[in-house]
């Protein structure tokens, strides 16, 4: 499964979910900060990925491209307070969410008009 982790910059929350959803769970999956990249390029991003993980809802609302909401489903970090990649408490966060929620790792069901006719 593909996973794009969307945050403001791409520097500290994303990165680390992908970094973990890569290490801890073998998943392709690559962070982007929506401040840092065109819209193109988030377009090219969003079509790559099976599912798109933002890190915050303001993120999601307003940043990424609307015919890509389909895929989207907001990783409940919040706001950026850790500073850095692989702060303690963020990796715990991410680890704890991935753990209660195992919904995070599974493909999204396919949309009504997704579903090939036999």
């Amino acid at each position: 499964m593909k996973i794009l982790c969307v945050c403001h910059a791409g520097h500290v929350r994303s990165v680390t979910l992908a970094a973990i959803l890569k290490a801890d769970h073998g998943m392709d999956a690559i962070s982007a900060g929506v401040w840092g990249n065109n819209h193109a390029t988030i377009d090219m991003l969003c079509a790559w990925a099976d599912r798109i993980y933002p890190v915050n809802t303001d993120e999601c609302l307003t940043e990424l491209p609307p015919q890509w909401t389909h895929k989207v489903t907001v990783f409940p970090i919040g706001p950026d307070s850790y500073g850095h990649p692989w702060h303690p408490e963020l990796v715990q966060k991410i680890r704890r969410l991935l753990r209660e929620d195992p919904a995070w790792l599974a493909p999204m069901a396919a949309l009504p008009d997704e579903v090939e006719s036999p």
